[in-house]
């Protein structure tokens, strides 16, 4: 990988998926631990309490801001003396004073790191987790910190790598690490992805993830090519499994690497393949129409 000090976080930061990429958290205490899970299952599904938790997060704070946008607070009314009718304003509430954001406290990092001995991590959880510790920067060392913990006693363990990868990932599109730091942390990054690969190599998330961080880098670095093999590769091998949604991305990001390189014929042509396969995929389809028109 590029060791120079290109600021690879500012650049990385462009490509958190969902708003980030799209949030999440790790709140797994509401059930009782799952059954442990098969490594070679493919693709894994996402943790489902940890969505569940983040969601809930999500849809408090959109009905606190939904709460106080559409807020009125009624004045006088203007009418004749004679038909004066006083209005009073109602009493200010706890629920009508500003309010800020979810703290942090709501996200455990070592029950998260934990949950990953029986559960898998998924592309879903993994965008979460990046957009959650990309907004609460100081959870990020302590996530990092409690997944190295977890994989002294489970080092072997492919979903505590891959996450491991995705937490310094925030670590760049926070905007944590930058300069030569930024090298250092994007080689991290990597390094924690091919472990995951090393000790699972059906592992998606990790292939998909790792893929995607390289495109990333700027154009100069040159890891174009690199980056477009890589794609290919995890294509290749989720065609050989059952579709899953999460397979659309591929053909996305696969098509924008060949059209950035000039090659509008080939992304085209990815663009259409995905389309067949998961016809019902709104950026495929608005890629590809925007390709025919030129």
């Amino acid at each position: 990988m590029a060791s120079s000090s290109t600021p690879l976080g500012l650049v990385l930061l462009v490509g958190v998926v969902g708003g980030v990429v799209g949030g999440a958290g790790g709140y797994l205490a509401l059930r009782d631990p799952p059954a442990p899970v098969r490594y070679d299952r493919f693709p894994p599904p996402p943790g489902a309490v940890l969505l569940q938790e983040v969601q809930e997060m999500r849809a408090e704070l959109a009905e606190m801001r939904a709460r106080q946008a559409e807020r009125v607070v009624p004045s006088r009314e203007r009418v004749e003396p004679d038909t004066a009718i006083e209005v009073e304003e109602p009493p200010v509430t706890e629920a009508d004073k500003p309010q800020q954001e979810p703290s942090n406290s709501r996200f455990d990092a070592t029950k998260f790191a934990v949950s990953l001995r029986t559960e898998p991590f998924g592309i879903e959880l993994s965008d979460k987790i990046i957009e959650v510790l990309s907004i609460n920067k100081d959870q990020i060392e302590p996530t990092i910190a409690a997944l190295k913990k977890e994989l002294k006693n489970d080092p072997e363990n492919p979903e505590l790598w891959s996450a491991l990868g995705a937490a310094y990932f925030a670590k760049l599109a926070s905007g944590e690490a930058e300069g030569p730091a930024a090298a250092r942390v994007y080689r991290d990054v990597m390094q924690a992805y091919d472990k995951a690969i090393q000790y699972d190599e059906h592992h998606w998330t990790a292939r998909y993830s790792k893929a995607f961080t390289t495109s990333m880098a700027p154009e100069f670095v040159g890891l174009r090519p690199a980056s477009i093999r890589m794609f290919e590769d995890v294509v290749q091998r989720q065609e050989a499994r059952p579709n899953a949604r999460e397979y659309a991305r591929c053909y996305m990001r696969l098509g924008t690497l060949y059209k950035d390189a000039g090659n509008m014929e080939k992304a085209k042509q990815i663009w259409k393949k995905g389309l067949r396969l998961y016809a019902d995929d709104r950026q495929l389809t608005e890629a590809l129409e925007v390709a025919e028109k030129k």
